[in-house]
C-alpha cells in the first residue's frame, strides 16, 4: 500500500512537470501589432490635455472643490491650474489634495525623465508634498518631494 502511494506521487510528480514544462507557447505570428500608448507629455496647456472625462479624484477629507481652470493667471498660453488651499476649519476639507488620473488610454512616458511645472502662491507658505506617480491603486511608481 505505501509502494502504491508512492508511486502515484512520483507520477502526479512528473506529470506535473511535463505539464509546465511544455506548457503552450507560440511564437508571434508577422501580421502580429502591440498596442502603444501615445507619447504625449503635456497634462495642461490651457486645459487638460488627453485627461478624458472623469479624470480629478480629491483625497478623503480634502476639499473638493479645491481645483479649478483660472483663466486670469497663466505662465505661458491663458489658463492654469488653480488650488484654492483651504483653510484648517473649512467644513469642506481642510486641505487640497488629489490625483489626476486618465480615464482613458495611458501615455508611454518612458522618453521623459523629469516632471516640471511652475507654481505661483498668493502668499507665503510652506508646501507639504507634491507628488506623482499616485493612482489610488498599486501605485507603483509614486514618488513625492
Amino acid at each position: 500500500m505505501k509502494n502504491i502511494k508512492s508511486k502515484y506521487r512520483l507520477n502526479l510528480l512528473l506529470g506535473l512537470i511535463l505539464v509546465i514544462g511544455v506548457s503552450c507557447e507560440r511564437d508571434l505570428s508577422e501580421d502580429v501589432e502591440f498596442a502603444t500608448n501615445p507619447a504625449t507629455a503635456d497634462i495642461f496647456t490651457d486645459a487638460p490635455i488627453g485627461m478624458g472625462t472623469n479624470f480629478y479624484f480629491p483625497y478623503g477629507g480634502s476639499k473638493p472643490t479645491a481645483w479649478s481652470v483660472d483663466e486670469n493667471e497663466s505662465y505661458l498660453g491663458s489658463a492654469s491650474m488653480r488650488f484654492d488651499v483651504p483653510n484648517a476649519n473649512d467644513p469642506e476639507g481642510n486641505y487640497a489634495g488629489a490625483i489626476f488620473r486618465i480615464d482613458g488610454a495611458g501615455r508611454d512616458l518612458t522618453g521623459f525623465d523629469a516632471l516640471t511645472f511652475w507654481a505661483k502662491g498668493s502668499q507665503a507658505v510652506t508646501i507639504a508634498e507634491i507628488g506623482f506617480g499616485e493612482d489610488f491603486g498599486e501605485n507603483k511608481f509614486v514618488t513625492t518631494r
